[in-house]
């Protein structure tokens, strides 16, 4: 078996190293190293002091990347709910994620 996966091509050119591509240490920024941003404040990608906060920087808490994930599935969702057989949590989930979508 050995010999049959060794004479194989491997998927990318195969052989050597196959470790996936990422930035080495002569890419990183040390530590010490003066910004690179000279103009930004240091709080800036937080939601607190100067800057630009967390949305404007393209971050999200756990619970808006939930929003923004089950959005595209509420039509599913709904049908679900109004199945006859829906629990009442199942249909006050619903309604409540149509709520935070519309901004309630």
């Amino acid at each position: 078996m050995e010999s049959i996966q060794g004479g194989a091509p491997m998927q990318g050119g195969g052989g050597g190293n196959t470790a996936p591509a990422g930035p080495t240490p002569a890419d990183m920024i040390p530590f010490g190293a003066p910004t690179t941003n000279p103009g930004e404040p240091v709080t800036a990608g937080a939601d607190a002091g100067p800057g630009i906060g967390q949305q404007a920087a393209g971050i999200y808490n756990d619970s808006d990347a939930t929003l923004r994930q089950l959005a595209p599935l509420v039509r599913s969702l709904e049908a679900v709910a109004n199945l006859p057989t829906a629990t009442p949590e199942t249909r006050a989930y619903v309604r409540a994620l149509k709520a935070r979508l519309a901004g309630g």
